[in-house]
């Protein structure tokens, strides 16, 4: 009765007049209460109507507008149910057009384009597109470092990427079925160490670069700064301010302009970029270094050598069967200092059993 009652206001609220600066809000809050109808109900005229909505919210705004990457978004989720729930394969290739456009949108925020750029590569997986599932979830990778940007206290850089638990794992997947074990040996490091790279790596570089080029430094923080502090797209009174999207067009441009200039001076040529194969491959240069990917869709052991990269899957293991062996060890690991020596013993029969 609420969430009716909810969309009986709403529709009232969307009849304020095609040339009203705030319909758009009004009809995408009435796709998001028809969808949350179709989830209680199962009511496939809910879905229907949650599509058009969202639909008509995308069309009210032009293509340059702050709020529109968010309703491309919308939509291809919405349109994604609908190929899940009814395998609609056209509903599903739609969705995938709307994420992918939202997600290459280079005045969204970083936040907006990674959760397009996941769906995009989630729903090509469902469609059975195992290049493109690549690509998409590759593309969200690829943001992880901005999602969790350097002026965020580290609480707030884990609670955003809390939102892409095993997005790495799940590229990578993706990437062996594609066909791409070195993109996946990359993508697998890339989302590793981007915590780690906030935290060490990426400030020592910060720091050469303030050494080598301070000037160019300071630019970028300045920029960096700007885009964060935008209002949110959740404000719809900011978000619909020509001004406001010129300006975050403006910064995305200068951003581009100076990381360029940066990545021109010598050893900086990577500078704020993935990894790449032929770097990690190093690493292999005293033997064999074996990673092990853990996704809902395959599991595999990443052979690296100087050669190249050798995969062995790996179809009994499971998630979950890793989180109860990783328990177990660091349980018997903390026991092996017990006084008590059957617990000692114990503790290390499990562990001699875990890794055997």
């Amino acid at each position: 009765a609420p969430l009716k009652r909810a969309i009986t206001i709403l529709e009232r609220e969307a009849a304020i007049g095609d040339d009203h600066a705030l319909r758009h809000v009004c009809l995408a809050a009435l796709g998001f209460a028809w969808r949350a109808r179709f989830e209680a109900t199962d009511d496939k005229t809910a879905l229907d109507e949650a599509i058009s909505y969202y639909r008509q919210a995308m069309d009210a705004v032009p293509s340059d507008h702050l709020r529109r990457p968010e309703y491309l978004t919308s939509l291809g989720n919405t349109l994604r149910r609908r190929f899940e729930r009814t395998r609609d394969r056209a509903a599903g290739l739609e969705a995938l057009d709307l994420c992918r456009s939202a997600a290459v949108i280079g005045t969204a925020s970083a936040m907006v384009r990674a959760l397009a750029a996941r769906n995009w590569g989630e729903i090509a997986a469902g469609l059975g597109d195992a290049p493109e599932a690549m690509n998409g979830l590759a593309a969200a990778v690829d943001l992880l470092d901005q999602v969790a940007w350097q002026g965020l206290h580290r609480r707030d850089q884990e609670r955003q990427l809390g939102r892409f638990v095993a997005l790495a794992c799940d590229a990578a997947a993706w990437a062996i079925q594609a066909g791409h074990p070195e993109r996946a040996v990359e993508l697998l490091e890339q989302g590793r160490g981007v915590l780690l790279a906030q935290s060490l790596t990426q400030r020592s570089r910060y720091h050469d670069l303030h050494r080598a080029a301070p000037g160019l430094a300071q630019q970028l923080a300045r920029i960096d700064n700007g885009l964060e502090q935008l209002p949110l797209v959740g404000d719809p009174m900011k978000a619909g301010d020509a001004a406001l999207a010129g300006w975050r067009a403006d910064l995305t441009r200068q951003r581009d302009t100076v990381l360029g200039q940066i990545r021109a001076l010598p050893g900086f040529g990577d500078f704020l970029m993935p990894p790449a194969f032929a770097t990690l491959r190093d690493a292999a240069a005293l033997g064999p270094v074996v990673i092990i990917n853990v996704s809902a869709h395959r599991c595999d052991a990443l052979i690296v050598t100087t050669d190249g990269v050798r995969v062995t899957e790996l179809p009994s293991l499971t998630g979950e069967g890793v989180v109860h062996q990783v328990t177990a060890i660091i349980a018997a690991l903390l026991t092996r200092e017990d006084s008590d020596l059957t617990k000692r013993t114990r503790a290390g029969e499990t562990i001699t059993a875990t890794l055997a």
